[in-house]
């Protein structure tokens, strides 16, 4: 899918800036309007690349100043349908690659954010894995996996830390924020089971035998780290290619809403045992996708380093 990209920049940097984009493979179109940006003043450089030609383009923006001067802009959009001839075999070829580091930061930092709206998200799948573990149910389980936003956050985290900015602390911030109204959430809805005069961890309605649910979320086999780290780096791997839609669905194959669940349900009945169990399986999920999205991030850091030496050895030439 080919790029749109926007720089605004100071007027004395733009023709230094087209030289060295009008060397670029893979671009497409290429136009400059002179003086025209307000904030930050300056030109207004706007042009149409291949996706595997991003990585590059980056790599000249930043020597420019981006992401370093407050005097440069820059924004990457994706059209929704391209027409040139000129480039129709670039764009017919081109193959979706990663998101660039500025997509993914930019990305994660919107998705990740614990507002209002998203506390409120992770309270619910709380209340309703904790009805599911008290009734055996685990189709509800299944919807609290589902609903909670609770997988970007920790990736924001991984990203901060490869990125080497502040993003780690935010994500390690909505982290804890967001699991620990989950808990509250799980704690009010086991007391409410509790008042209803089910007993939210040991009674035998529903489908499955007393207690397997509990059982199965509270301990550790070699079995579900292999599948932990599976679901790991497919969640890390489709936030990279801009599908982050889907780690919805990677979290079904994760133990974190659940065990972060029992947290809740233990200290609501005062069965600190079952907390603490819970808590170390919800920390060893966590930070295998802590670990797994390290890895992701870290080897497209080295794939674009090595765009970027090898635009270098041929002076933009593909």
């Amino acid at each position: 899918m080919p790029r749109t990209v926007t720089v605004s920049l100071p007027s004395h940097r733009t023709d230094s800036l087209l030289e060295e984009i009008r060397r670029l493979p893979g671009l497409i179109t290429l136009s400059v309007q002179r003086g025209i940006s307000l904030q930050p003043p300056g030109d207004v450089v706007n042009l149409e690349l291949t996706d595997r030609a991003l990585p590059q383009l980056m790599h000249v923006l930043e020597g420019h100043g981006s992401g370093t001067e407050q005097d440069v802009s820059v924004s990457i959009g994706e059209p929704v349908g391209m027409i040139s001839a000129s480039s129709a075999t670039a764009i017919a070829r081109d193959v979706s690659s990663s998101s660039s580091f500025e997509e993914m930061d930019f990305v994660i930092g919107r998705e990740s954010n614990m507002d209002l709206f998203k506390l409120v998200v992770m309270a619910i799948a709380g209340f309703v894995a904790a009805a599911g573990i008290g009734t055996n149910a685990v189709h509800l389980v299944i919807g609290a996996m589902l609903i909670a936003p609770g997988f970007e956050p920790l990736v924001r985290v991984s990203l901060g830390a490869v990125g080497g900015n502040r993003a780690w602390k935010w994500g390690l911030l909505d982290t804890v924020k967001g699991y620990g109204v989950l808990v509250l959430g799980a704690a009010a809805g086991t007391l409410l089971l509790r008042s209803l005069g089910t007993r939210p961890l040991g009674d035998t309605t529903g489908y499955l035998s007393s207690g397997v649910l509990v059982e199965y979320w509270t301990t550790f086999s070699w079995s579900s780290t292999v599948v932990t780290i599976a679901a790991g780096l497919a969640g890390a791997i489709l936030i990279a290619a801009s599908r982050s839609v889907l780690t919805t669905g990677v979290m079904i194959a994760l133990a974190l809403v659940p065990s972060a669940t029992l947290v809740g349900a233990g200290l609501a009945t005062w069965q600190i045992d079952l907390a603490w169990l819970s808590f170390l399986r919800w920390l060893h999920d966590a930070s295998i996708v802590v670990g797994t999205a390290l890895m992701v991030i870290v080897a497209i850091r080295l794939r674009r380093g090595r765009g970027h030496a090898l635009t270098e050895r041929t002076g933009g030439r593909a």
